[in-house]
């Protein structure tokens, strides 16, 4: 996953990696087998300078089954296209690490951006809005739209 920023017109870009294992248990489990994803990464952190930093999370703002708030939800919602199935998606996944194909994330794909307002804090964490970086550090802080690939 790739963050670009402009801060007081220069590019900021930081990148972090999103791994989603996906397996298939139904062979195991019988009818109480299905589809897991294991997943692994770190926060991809955005320095900002004298502005701050930032920090992209694994998690998405919303939370539950289906939503954002399941990084493995991000990375099948933005290469849905490449991922349809009715039965097992485990080759189209492979797809992906084939093809390394790259989407632009929509507004409501970004995952979470926190920051923390001492970086020895980490009571201190607050979250930022993606529509308005601006609000927390100031207008000379943009973001252009997060990538996959």
């Amino acid at each position: 996953m790739t963050f670009n920023v402009d801060v007081d017109g220069k590019s900021v870009s930081r990148s972090g990696v999103i791994q989603v294992k996906q397996s298939d248990t139904r062979g195991l489990f019988g009818s109480m087998g299905g589809f897991g994803n294991e997943v692994s990464g770190e926060a991809v952190a955005i320095d900002l300078g004298s502005e701050g930093t930032f920090f992209a999370l694994l998690r998405g703002p919303k939370i539950g089954l289906g939503s954002l708030g399941a990084p493995a939800w991000l990375l099948f919602h933005a290469f849905a296209d490449l991922l349809k199935t009715e039965t097992n998606p485990l080759p189209q996944v492979r797809l992906l690490k084939e093809q390394r194909p790259h989407r632009v994330l929509h507004r409501d794909e970004i995952p979470m951006l926190v920051r923390f307002r001492d970086l020895n804090d980490p009571k201190s964490v607050e979250q930022v809005d993606p529509a308005n970086l601006a609000a927390t550090f100031g207008s000379r802080v943009v973001l252009r739209m997060p990538s996959l690939r």
